[in-house]
């Protein structure tokens, strides 16, 4: 799957076409192969800016890209189902409420709404949403169908960090009632199962401990476990 072609060429994606025809020109000059005979990356990071432009620079493909209707290799998305929504959390004074649906080209989508909550109601909404081509049904091995995104940042000790991330998912095995998020070997939040789903916010990526999400039944036997790592979810 191609990277965000605005992240590509360094616009923003609010760029005009002029800005984006600029910067394709710019790192073209750079990168061409003619400049760098024999160098590997430059000629890797050519094509995917050529790639890019010829998304960003075609109009019609750009709004159908900033609209969802195409992935940054120019594939349908396909339309998008049911939604279903997750049990929502609260963090830093804000609430979210996680999402996935199928689409009819087979992806799903992943998201959340997050809002503040005041006293004249709801405020301040935001929505992020992805895709992927991975999904539970591909993948009969997987115990825990899981999406993940980083949501703030925590301070520890002696300017330690660690990624507070917002964990939703389904068990795709049967029998589970709890759900704990772990770091170094401590609950960090949990949750019971509400209609086969679950959400956490917790710490992650803290002095080189990872976050660790596990289903327990109700006698408190572990059923499954995954790791959270920079490259994704790590089965236990």
């Amino acid at each position: 799957m191609a990277q965000d072609p605005y992240q590509e060429l360094g616009v923003a994606r609010q760029a005009s076409a002029d800005e984006i025809r600029r910067a394709f020109r710019k790192l073209a000059k750079q990168l061409h192969p003619d400049k760098n005979p024999g160098d590997k990356a430059s000629e890797e990071r050519f094509k995917r800016i050529s790639a890019a432009f010829d998304l960003l620079g075609d109009e019609d493909k750009r709004k159908k890209f900033d609209r969802g209707e195409i992935d940054a290799d120019g594939e349908q998305i396909g339309d998008p189902g049911e939604i279903a929504w997750f049990p929502d959390r609260t963090y830093a004074g804000r609430t979210y409420v996680p999402a996935v649906a199928r689409t009819t080209e087979g992806f799903e989508l992943f998201g959340f709404v997050s809002f503040s909550e005041g006293g004249g109601g709801p405020s301040e909404f935001e929505a992020r949403a992805d895709y992927t081509a991975e999904i539970a049904e591909s993948n009969p091995d997987w115990k825990l169908d899981l999406n993940d995104e980083v949501i703030g940042a925590w301070r520890g000790d002696q300017g330690n960090t660690a990624e507070m991330t917002l964990v939703w998912g389904v068990p795709q095995i049967p029998g589970g009632a709890i759900v704990t998020a772990e770091l170094a070997n401590l609950a960090v939040d949990q949750c019971e199962l509400v209609d086969e789903r679950f959400t956490l916010v917790a710490p992650d990526n803290y002095r080189a401990d990872y976050l660790e999400v596990k289903l327990w039944d109700k006698r408190g036997e572990e059923l499954a476990g995954e790791r959270v790592e920079a490259c994704g979810f790590e089965r236990l």
